[in-house]
C-alpha cells in the first residue's frame, strides 16, 4: 500500500487541504469584531463560573465584561468600563412571572463598582436578569445565581 506514490502524495496532501478549507470557510462565514453602536442593544453571555459555586460570575460580550459578585446580602457588578446605570430582575423561583426592577447604587466615582442590598438572600436556583448602560449601549444578560457561594473540594479557601 505505502508502495504506491498515489497513495503517499494523499496522505501528505489531503491534511493541508483539510486545514486550508477549516481556516478559509471560517474567515467566509465567522462574523467580523465591530464597535458597539449608541442606541442599540447587545446580549452578554455567562461564562462557565456562573454555572458552579466559583463565588464570582462573569458575563462578557467581545470586549465589555462584567463581574458579579454577593457580599453579605449585598451584590456586586464590577466592570473595567464607565457605567451609567444598572439594573436587576431577581426571580427567586422559576414560576414567578413578575419580578421587581432592583437599581443598583453607584459605588466608586468612575461608575466601575455597582452595589444592590438585597431584602432577602438569593438562593442557587434564583435567576438574575441584569441589564446595563455603558457609551449609550445597552448590555443585557441572564444567568442562574449558583455562583454565590464559594465552594473548594479542600479544607482550605484559595481565593480570599
Amino acid at each position: 500500500m505505502f508502495n504506491n506514490k498515489h497513495v503517499i502524495i494523499a496522505l501528505i496532501v489531503a491534511p493541508i487541504l483539510s486545514l486550508i478549507a477549516y481556516f478559509g470557510v471560517d474567515q467566509m462565514v465567522s462574523e467580523k469584531p465591530h464597535k458597539a453602536v449608541a442606541g442599540n442593544t447587545y446580549p452578554l453571555v455567562a461564562k462557565s463560573n456562573c454555572r458552579y459555586t466559583s463565588g464570582i460570575c462573569t458575563m462578557q460580550n467581545g470586549d465589555f465584561e462584567l463581574a458579579i459578585r454577593l457580599d453579605k446580602n449585598t451584590l456586586y457588578v464590577t466592570s473595567p468600563y464607565s457605567l451609567s446605570t444598572v439594573q436587576s430582575f431577581l426571580l427567586h423561583n422559576l414560576n414567578e412571572q413578575q419580578a421587581n426592577k432592583k437599581i443598583f447604587q453607584q459605588v466608586d466615582d468612575n461608575g466601575q463598582e455597582w452595589a444592590l442590598v438585597l431584602t432577602e438572600p438569593p438562593s442557587e436556583s434564583s435567576q438574575l436578569r441584569l441589564v446595563t448602560i455603558a457609551a449609550e449601549s445597552i448590555y443585557y444578560g441572564e444567568t442562574n445565581m449558583a455562583f454565590i457561594d464559594y465552594k473548594t473540594v479542600f479544607e482550605h479557601d484559595f481565593a480570599r
